[in-house]
């Protein structure tokens, strides 16, 4: 069994002192390029890049299931386009088939080529990293160009200490700029963000536009047993407030309004405050349908479905936690320290 959670006390303080604290800011329309909500095919919903669903894999409740054995989806790399990007995020909302169920290198999205066995000239988003590494399980998201022998060798990456192979649903954002590359799980900044690219020699113009794979890694590894809800790639590297905007969605496709080809539900604005010890007070919504209290490493610690705003936390330990609402109007994300 693999132990899928470890934050230590010091990343904790790190994580605080960049700003955790930041609203939720919709991004800009015309900074989403492409977007996959995987409601019922594989329709770019923005772009024209339409994935296509190979082997086994299917779509079921919103979602892709991709699973080893070439079962996932890929869309045309030559569409997509990730190297002509000055700057880009690409954001993936996904959930693992079982508990344990990525035993191996699994990756949830890759865009690059595939030489020899490898993943060369390309960026990922790889949530099980087979042997964990020497400080315990982590997820990984990074970028390799030019090496096409040793692609691991050059890689520019960031490591959260998470395995998020725990069959709940999660949100992984990687960011890249001409200098440096970032890595953001269930809103939370990695401790080891930003990684220069120069360190490396690794750069966005170098990444290939051979193939854009869903679900499967660019090298010989093992797909990705699980789902894919959502997946969208801007133009921009994203602000902290963004990516709060778009982890508060609960992976609803974005949306910007009617007549768009994009549905989802809204984000709901609310305030959170701790009136007591051992209390948490909801304020700014009419109607709760459920409130969920999450710690950083993605740890759901409580839920509240009574309707109640005024929220019992007696019993867990001081620290940040995020607050996520569902409301008849949509969702909503705030964070909170718990004192």
């Amino acid at each position: 069994m693999k132990k899928h959670y470890f934050f230590a006390t010091a990343t904790l303080m790190l994580l605080v002192s960049v700003g955790l604290f930041a609203q939720a800011s919709k991004p800009a329309r015309e900074n989403l390029k492409h977007a996959w909500a995987f409601e019922s095919d594989g329709s770019d919903t923005v772009g024209n890049a339409n994935a296509t669903l190979e082997g086994s894999a299917s779509i079921s409740d919103g979602a892709l299931v991709s699973s080893d054995g070439g079962n996932y989806a890929w869309a045309d790399g030559s569409v997509v386009q990730i190297n002509t990007y000055s700057e880009l995020s690409i954001g993936v909302w996904f959930k693992s088939a079982s508990v344990d169920a990525n035993t191996g290198y699994t990756m949830v999205f890759y865009g690059g080529e595939t030489i020899d066995g490898r993943g060369a000239n390309g960026l990922f988003l790889s949530m099980s990293r087979g042997n964990d590494g020497d400080n315990g399980p982590y997820s990984r998201a990074g970028l390799s160009t030019g090496n096409i022998d040793a692609p691991n060798v050059q890689e520019s990456g960031c490591n959260m200490p998470i395995e998020p192979d725990d069959a709940q649903l999660h949100h992984a954002v990687i960011c890249v700029d001409a200098t440096n590359v970032y890595y953001y799980f269930d809103g939370v900044i990695s401790p080891d963000s930003p990684v220069a690219l120069a360190d490396q020699g690794n750069t966005l113009s170098a990444l290939s536009n051979a193939l854009v794979y869903f679900g499967k890694s660019g090298w010989n590894d093992p797909g990705y047993n699980g789902s894919i809800y959502d997946v969208m790639i801007f133009d921009k590297v994203l602000t902290e407030d963004e990516i709060s905007y778009l982890y508060g969605l609960n992976a609803a496709p974005l949306s910007y309004g009617s007549g768009s080809a994009i549905t989802s539900r809204n984000l709901v604005e609310f305030s959170v405050s701790q009136p007591n010890t051992g209390l948490l007070k909801i304020q700014g919504v009419d109607k709760l349908n459920s409130v969920e209290l999450i710690a950083l490493n993605g740890q759901l610690m409580r839920t509240f479905t009574n309707g109640e705003t005024l929220l019992n936390v007696e019993g867990l330990a001081s620290g940040l936690y995020v607050v996520r609402i569902s409301t008849n109007e949509g969702t909503g994300v705030q964070k909170v320290i718990v004192r």
